[in-house]
């Protein structure tokens, strides 16, 4: 087991670190201070913007992309400032100028910031929006305007809209009243299981997933009519004893990858019969695994048994990791047994021309060990269209001890005995390599 663990740690260190170019997280900060930080972290792009313009605005984002106009508008939000690209240059201008600046703080009545309210200014004489804002983490807002007397309009959802006509600049705390609706009763009625023209469907419920370990252990609970499954085996028939291709996401799936399965990332699974779909590659019966898709992420799993009665056990783990259309997998699997009680005692007949005895061999002791390990990396890539896969593993199979002894009796016209031992051992290493590349 420890040279198991030792594998897999050593594998594990294959998986590469990946992270997005710009990944940011701000907490109430000035605009102009998160794009100075990008500015200087990324000198490889060309910032232009006014300091003094964007020092009213602040930003909560955060940030966890490849692309750097992505990343603008992202520290950006929702404020009224706009981001200009041109090839490698990038600039940035608030939207609104004036000579006067109306501030203020809208909370709710339980005196709590209200967040992301839209504020504008509207001019008295017909409601027209002479420009607007957002207001921050502590409902804070101030907004640049050339015009005096304008009239506030605060909107945001919860909230009934309000409306106050400006004397001044300062508007000091600005109260919002909560706004109720009276929601009518829903009644909505689930089928797990819905039948289309070319396939079955079924969805597991959260119960069978906790249940389950493994695919054909969801499959057992799950009960589709048309499959035959047992738990423990990895075996899978229809109803009628023809066998089943099992995919995962259109990808023909091995019987380690269904053990390694993180069962709650199953959305639904289909069943299908003679399917047209050519990655499919023409099996009869298919079973297609629907899953929770991954933009970046991953999971381990890991998943032991052991058997105390015929002494012998098993270990495996995988750890996932997925960005954007390429997926990694780094697995490890140990077995073993020790048997100590095997053998056979057979009775031969001998009949000859001149005599005639029997021989019986009788075992006494008997030891057994047998070891496998195998450590394997997969990359696959999956996209619209084509869908490539490349696996290498690596193993050993070894059987340090497979040894008898004990006695022969001979009786009839011989009547003797003797001892007999058998030493053997085994052992084999082994690379392969798995690949295919589907429409």
């Amino acid at each position: 087991m420890k040279i198991f663990l030792t594998m897999i740690m050593a594998a594990m260190t294959l998986i590469p670190a990946w992270g997005a170019a710009y990944s940011y997280t701000f907490s109430n900060t000035p605009i102009s201070e998160a794009i100075v930080r990008i500015s200087k972290e990324h000198p490889e792009i060309n910032i232009s913007f006014i300091y003094r313009e964007l020092d009213q605005y602040t930003t909560s984002a955060r940030i966890n992309t490849d692309d750097a106009y992505e990343a603008l508008q992202q520290t950006i939000g929702f404020n009224p400032i706009s981001v200009i690209r041109k090839d490698n240059s990038y600039f940035i201008e608030a939207m609104q100028h004036g000579m006067f600046r109306y501030t203020g703080q809208a909370l709710g009545s339980d005196n709590e910031p209200v967040v992301a309210a839209t504020v504008m200014l509207l001019a008295p004489k017909d409601s027209t929006v002479i420009t607007y804002g957002i207001t921050d983490e502590n409902g804070r807002f101030t907004i640049p305007c050339d015009h005096k007397g304008v009239v506030v309009r605060i909107t945001s959802v919860g909230y009934n809209p309000l409306y106050r006509r400006c004397d001044g600049f300062a508007l000091g705390i600005i109260i919002m009243t909560q706004k109720y609706e009276l929601l009518h009763a829903v009644k909505i009625e689930a089928a797990n299981d819905s039948l289309l023209s070319d396939k079955s469907v079924y969805r597991p419920t959260q119960r069978q997933k906790n249940a389950s370990q493994t695919a054909t252990d969801l499959l057992v609970r799950m009960a589709i009519p048309q499959l035959y499954a047992r738990l423990g085996s990895s075996n899978l028939t229809t109803v009628s004893g023809q066998p089943v291709a099992i995919y995962i996401d259109y990808v023909p799936a091995s019987k380690d990858e269904l053990n390694m399965m993180r069962i709650s990332d199953v959305r639904y699974v289909e069943y299908l019969e003679y399917p047209a779909d050519p990655r499919f590659q023409g099996n009869r019966y298919v079973i297609n695994f629907r899953m929770v898709k991954y933009e970046y992420g991953g999971y381990i799993k890991a998943l032991a048994a052991e058997s105390f009665i015929a002494n012998s056990g098993s270990a495996q783990a995988n750890g996932r990791l997925v960005k954007g259309k390429m997926t990694y997998d780094v697995m490890g699997y140990s077995y073993y047994i020790a048997n100590d009680h095997f053998g056979t005692d057979p009775t031969e007949t001998f009949l000859l021309p001149q005599k005639s005895f029997r021989r019986h061999t009788s075992t006494e002791t008997s030891r057994y060990r047998k070891h496998d390990y195998e450590t394997s990396v997969r990359a696959l890539y999956s996209a619209t269209g084509i869908t490539a896969n490349s696996q290498v593993a690596v193993g050993s199979t070894s059987v340090p001890h497979s040894d008898n002894s004990g006695k022969v009796i001979y009786t009839g016209d011989i009547d003797d005995q003797s001892r007999f031992a058998t030493h053997a051992d085994s052992k084999a290493d082994y690379l392969t390599y798995k690949g295919f590349l589907l429409p």
